[in-house]
């Protein structure tokens, strides 16, 4: 049972800064749209990407389609990293990189073992 919980505890520390950057990028939404276009992404992927990154981050919490979704966040990181944080002059871009990288194999844990059995897909079995 334990290895359920922190199976679950750590769903929680890999999705919340997912749920959080959604709702700033809400919050702050003509500053996020003109940071992107700065990268030369176009800002009408914004509200498609908020809804990608809080919905995905709560089915991993939750445990619903776990596997697939935290797929999905683990190549989502690995883009943003790449194209948000590629100027690896710059000390706080190589951490903010690696950060991205390093949730990147959180997620390929879920992906890997799932989300065990305080989750929506053992409920589903």
């Amino acid at each position: 049972m334990i290895k359920n919980i922190i199976n679950l505890i750590a769903r929680i520390l890999l999705s919340i800064v997912f749920i959080t950057s959604g709702f700033n990028k809400i919050t702050n939404f003509e500053a996020t749209v003109l940071w992107m276009e700065k990268y030369y992404i176009p800002g009408s992927l914004l509200t498609p990407a908020i809804f990608f990154e809080i919905l995905a981050a709560l089915f991993v919490v939750f445990g619903y389609q776990a596997k697939i979704t935290s797929l999905l966040l683990c190549i989502f990181c690995f883009s943003t990293a790449i194209i948000f944080h590629n100027d690896l002059t710059d000390q706080m871009q190589v951490i903010d990189f690696m950060k991205n990288i390093s949730i990147a194999g959180g997620f390929l844990f879920v992906f890997l073992y799932g989300p065990g059995d305080i989750s929506i897909d053992k409920k589903i079995k």
